[in-house]
């Protein structure tokens, strides 16, 4: 098992794209348990109500209805205390959108390791895991 990656929500409104993003983990390392969410204020109520499990890693959609990615990374900033044992899951933005400024803007937000462009592929998960801190597994 990957020592830095076992529980992912994946945050997007795209159903081929979480389709997508779950199998490419699930390749990746089997053995990865991956929860989805439609939209951060869903994904706001798994991780308060504790439904979400464990979670390593946050992969968060930037365009979603009704709650999209930075309003969601306001809200984990800024009122989210993480678990039941304060842990807060490491957060990577992915998106079709790679504009120099909203990247920028993405990794100003503590607790956001990385902004990465769709799809996701083997290769920019294996970067990722390489900037999570070697205590991000939960």
């Amino acid at each position: 098992m990957n020592e830095k990656l076992a529980n992912v929500l994946v945050v997007d409104d795209d159903d081929i794209a979480v389709f997508l993003a779950t199998a490419v983990l699930e390749r990746f390392d089997p053995e990865i348990a991956v929860k989805t969410a439609p939209n951060g204020e869903q994904a706001l109520q798994l991780l308060e109500s504790g439904q979400a499990g464990p979670v390593d890693l946050i992969l968060l959609d930037v365009n979603m209805p009704l709650m999209d990615g930075y309003a969601f990374l306001d809200w984990y900033h800024e009122s989210y205390p993480g678990d039941e044992s304060g842990f807060k899951p490491c957060v990577a933005m992915y998106s079709t959108a790679t504009w120099d400024e909203e990247v920028e803007r993405t990794l100003e937000f503590p607790h956001v390791v990385d902004y990465i462009e769709k799809p996701l592929d083997f290769e920019k998960i294996e970067g990722l895991t390489r900037k999570l801190p070697p205590a991000a597994v939960h």
